[in-house]
């Protein structure tokens, strides 16, 4: 089994950790359902660095660390609230800048998760750990970053508590074993207000100083697979890190059950950490109230006239939100149309504008992270409300968001001149004519005109959708001709076992999908599929020109 050294995670939050020990039985056993856990205060906020890199310059690249990022980063804002922020294939400086930046940011009641999956490294001479940057080089520690340079900025971090989560080797030399029982409380709401209460700094590791795996968890590592799993199905709506790790059906058990791994869970050495323990809760509780205990749910029955004014007016905001939130969509105002959507799904009661803010805001969240912050024209706008993209929507992305026409400019020879060669008949009169006569003159492959049995010619096709096998090959073109790099073409030729069960290593677009895949352009299911004959939706056209628009400052 190929294996990586990976660094999963540093969780900064803002309440306090438990004392941690290693005992198989130290989950808590006062058994509690939804809906009836301790709650954070309201003024407790929780962020997330993510760090996810596969592609590394100078190192063997990895297969899964950046889906694992991005789940992880998915499931800790959508289920736990948590205000994120993902770097994909991040240099030394990209690190360093930023958890500096998330410091300066931070007050001393937030909560703060910084999640690295790389390669790592761990030096037995010198008995020293570190990360290892998507720019480092195997010999020269010039970009790596050691251990005690991220236990200097734990230091710095005026956030109460600080957990690591970390799949590597990583915990060789940053944490030290810890005696002591804090989870025999007699009543939970006190022992998760002492866990909140004492300052907090701890790592849970995937292993010891031992290599571990890059695979085996359906698409993720192991370890991220059992966290991952751990997370979405916890029977508590508030618990511990350590609840987390230890227990029947935890961190621990999971890895260790399908792994030669033995994780890990301890304090972090000269950091800071006194006795608490990192407290997770569910995004629903953590927005009912300041409160330990939830709010109680309106009754159904018939209510006073005071309270039939109150929900009056709460209808009427509501929908006065839930229509603001479309004509923003329909401006293109995509933040904005998110939060209006969230406001309507945060009321204190579920109306009739309910179910379609929270259709709404799926949409248009969707489309806000596959943007990233970059800004789009109009075409790019009007394509990312697309629920599936067309060919003539692709030429447009690549032309008019992208440049390429620019781009490749003296770099390839120009495939096709207009004045030597017809015009398909389908784009005389398109919106798009120029953007694919565009595609054709570079020779993007699955962008070229098609023989069309019917009508006996070559056309364009500019309406039909394309499937998510169309748009890898579509990708990968146009990252060969960006790079001159025609090993790209072949770079998982030969191998026998694919990742994804819908994509047999033996597919003519097997070695495009682990390229686009491997870089961050295109992202599988979380049960591991690839979605091979499903067709791209605008959100995922998006989220590929971002990632192609960072490539290009690269290249």
């Amino acid at each position: 089994m190929k294996t990586k050294i990976l660094f999963l995670a540093i969780v900064f939050v803002g309440w306090a950790l438990p004392t941690i020990v290693h005992a198989e039985d130290r989950a808590v056993t006062i058994k509690e359902k939804r809906g009836a856990s301790s709650a954070a205060p309201s003024n407790a906020k929780y962020h997330a660095l993510i760090i996810g890199s596969n592609n590394y310059k100078y190192l063997p690249k990895l297969q899964t660390a950046i889906a694992d990022a991005k789940a992880v980063e998915e499931i800790l804002r959508t289920q736990y609230g948590f205000t994120t922020k993902l770097l994909i294939d991040a240099t030394r400086e990209d690190i360093l800048n930023g958890m500096n930046d998330l410091r300066k940011g931070l007050g001393e009641k937030d909560n703060l998760l910084i999640y690295y999956a790389g390669h790592g490294e761990f030096d037995k001479t010198a008995d020293k750990s570190y990360w290892i940057p998507v720019n480092a080089e195997r010999d020269n520690p010039t970009n790596w970053i050691i251990a005690d340079d991220i236990t200097s900025n734990i230091k710095r971090i005026t956030s109460r508590h600080i957990l690591i989560v970390s799949d590597s080797c990583y915990s060789g030399t940053l944490t030290r074993a810890v005696s002591g029982d804090l989870s025999k409380s007699g009543e939970r709401d006190e022992f998760i207000k002492k866990m909140m209460e004492k300052p907090s700094r701890t790592l849970m590791a995937s292993g010891g100083n031992e290599p571990v795996a890059d695979s085996g968890g359906g698409g993720h590592s192991v370890f991220a697979s059992a966290f991952l799993k751990a997370l979405k199905e916890t029977e508590k709506n508030v618990f511990t890190a350590e609840e987390l790790f230890h227990g029947r059906g935890s961190v621990k058990e999971m890895v260790a059950g399908k792994s030669d791994q033995v994780p890990e869970y301890n304090t972090i050495k000269n950091s800071g950490h006194d006795g608490g323990d990192f407290v997770f809760q569910l995004a629903s509780i953590a927005n009912a109230g300041s409160g330990l205990k939830p709010k109680p749910a309106i009754k159904d029955e018939t209510p006073s006239t005071e309270v039939s004014y109150e929900l009056s007016k709460l209808r009427e905001e509501e929908a006065a939100s839930y229509f603001m939130g479309v004509a923003y969509l329909e401006a293109r105002e995509f933040q904005k149309a998110r939060d209006k959507f969230s406001e309507v799904l945060n009321m204190e009661r579920e109306g009739k504008w309910n179910e379609k803010a929270d259709k709404g805001w799926k949409r248009v969240d969707k489309i806000v992270r596959a943007m990233g912050g970059i800004t789009l024209g109009d075409v790019g706008k009007e394509i990312a409300m697309r629920e599936s993209v067309t060919r003539g929507d692709m030429a447009a992305l690549l032309a008019d968001e992208i440049k390429i026409d620019k781009l490749f400019a003296g770099r390839i020879p120009v495939k096709w001149e207009i004045d030597k060669q017809f015009i398909p008949s389908d784009i005389l009169n398109h919106h798009f004519k120029e953007e694919a006569l565009t595609m054709m003159k570079w020779g993007v492959r699955g962008l070229e005109p098609i023989y069309d049995q019917t009508t006996k010619a070559f056309l364009f096709k500019p309406a039909d959708g394309i499937t998510r096998r169309e748009f890898a090959l579509v990708l990968e073109d146009v990252l060969i001709k960006l790079t001159g790099d025609e090993k790209i073409a072949t770079a998982y030729f030969g191998q026998e076992k694919s990742p994804f069960p819908d994509v047999p290593p033996t597919a003519t677009w097997y070695n495009a999908v682990m390229n686009m895949t491997t870089r961050g352009l295109m992202e599988p299911e979380l049960s591991g599929e690839f979605r091979v004959n499903d067709l791209v939706d605008g959100a995922e056209a998006i989220l590929a020109i971002r990632i192609l628009r960072q490539k290009m400052n690269i290249y």
